[in-house]
Formats: structure tokens, sequence, C-alpha cells
């Protein structure tokens, strides 16, 4: 393999393993070291792929993608859910000052997937994380199920720390809703479902967080590195508490709220 392709390589390796909001950052740093050269590794054409490569496999795409309005009158039940999902969105923005979208499709199976994507960066006390929910309901069954996948990021001069875990949501019945049902049992059903991810946030993803952090300590601590100016050991309790932190900053003040 050439010097220009083992190059090219290497960049599409660490852009895609940018944490939560930080592309843009490490592709700036990449430009900085990399000197120029013919074919240019970091050439708009193939960096522009490998945004769209990343942007999908995180699901961050959906910050920048527009709901389909037409959508939102094809069917009446999914519109009082896109409605929901509005009010659902804002007061999470507004408590956790997050970047946050949805997205809702519909498929031919009588199937209604939610995917709900939020990302928020603290670079000042240098953490950033990301949580996607994928929900989906089947009509047919009124069965309800999802999962959260997470990913964190905590980073100073002495370490570099990120973690990615998927929770599994077990499926429960919310019941069914028709284009023929009326508009207070449509809203309800809608209400229904939302209210349900909330309670998966709050008694699912947060307490397994705090217990994979605590089952994970002991572990870091036998990585832990003697630092070569001070000749002292890494905290590494201090740097999972800062991911926690921004994990569940917003979970405990939505309580509050409500």
């Amino acid at each position: 393999m050439s010097d220009a392709a083992d190059s090219t390589q290497t960049v599409r390796t660490l852009l895609l393993s940018s944490s939560p909001g930080q592309f843009d950052p490490i592709l700036n740093d990449l430009r900085c070291i990399i000197p120029k050269s013919s074919p240019d590794p970091l050439d708009d054409e193939f960096i522009a792929g490998v945004r769209s490569e990343w942007e999908g496999a995180t699901r961050s795409s959906i910050l920048s993608e527009k709901n389909d309005e037409a959508a939102r009158h094809r069917d009446s039940c999914v519109s009082f859910l896109r409605d929901a999902m509005d009010e659902y969105l804002k007061r999470k923005i507004a408590l956790t000052n997050t970047r946050a979208a949805y997205e809702i499709i519909e498929t031919v199976d009588r199937k209604i997937v939610i995917t709900v994507y939020s990302e928020k960066n603290d670079f000042h006390n240098f953490r950033a994380g990301s949580l996607t929910g994928t929900y989906t309901f089947c009509n047919s069954t009124g069965s309800f199920n999802g999962s959260v996948n997470i990913h964190t990021h905590t980073f100073e001069n002495e370490a570099n720390f990120q973690l990615k875990s998927k929770i599994e949501m077990n499926p429960i019945q919310v019941g069914t809703c028709s284009t023929s049902d009326g508009n207070e049992k449509q809203s309800s059903w809608a209400d229904a479902i939302i209210q349900q991810i909330i309670t998966w946030e709050e008694t699912e993803v947060a307490p397994k967080i705090r217990d994979m952090y605590n089952s994970i300590g002991t572990t870091l601590k036998t990585l832990r590195r003697v630092m070569p100016v001070t000749r002292t050991k890494m905290n590494w309790n201090a740097m999972p508490h800062r991911v926690v932190q921004t994990l569940e900053q917003g979970l405990d003040r939505e309580k509050t709220e409500e």
C-alpha cells in the first residue's frame, strides 16, 4: 500500500472514531498536522464522503435533516405523535441544553420507527456525549420496544476516555392507534408513547449507566499510567464521574420540573 493510501485510510479511521460533535475539530487538527501532498488525503470530496458515513453511523445526520411536513398530515396517529415529540424535545433541549432531533418512519408492515438523537458538548469541562434512541411501535399488536446507544467522551491532557454501550428495552403494550379513533384517543396514545420513552430514560438508561461505570472502575485503575512529568497516576475515578454527569444532568432536572 502506498504512503498516500496509508494516509487516506488513517484519516478515515480517525474521523470515523470522532466522538459526538467533534468531527470538525478533529478534521481541523488533521489539516494542521498533515502536510499538503498530491493526492491530498484531505480532499473535499473524500471528506464529504467520510462525514456522510460518520453521520449515518452515529445518526447525528438527524440534526440537519428536515422533517417531512407532508407526512405529518398523511396519518392522523403519526401527526399526533409528531406533535407530542415536538413538545418532548422542546422541553428536553430547554432543560439540558442539548442539541436534539428526531425522525419518524412508517414501514410497509404497519410499524412506526422513532429515532431520537441528542448530543451535548461541554468542551470547557472536557467532555461530550450522545444518546441515540431507536423505538419501534407495532400497530397490529400495540407492542412498543426500543434500544438506546450511548457514546461518551471525556478528555484532558492526562487521558482520553471513550465509552460506547447499548441498552435494550423490553417490549411493552401501549395500545393500538387508528385514524378512525377520535382525536382524544389518538392524542392519549401519542402521549403514552412519549411517557414510555421518558420512563425508559429514567428507570433503564440512567441506572445502567451508573452500574456500568461502577463495574469498570477496578479495570480502569489497573490501566493507570504514571505521568512522565509529575510521576503521579491518572485519577480514573474522576473521569467516569465527569462522563456520568454529562449523561445524567438532564434526567434529574426533568424529574424536578415535573
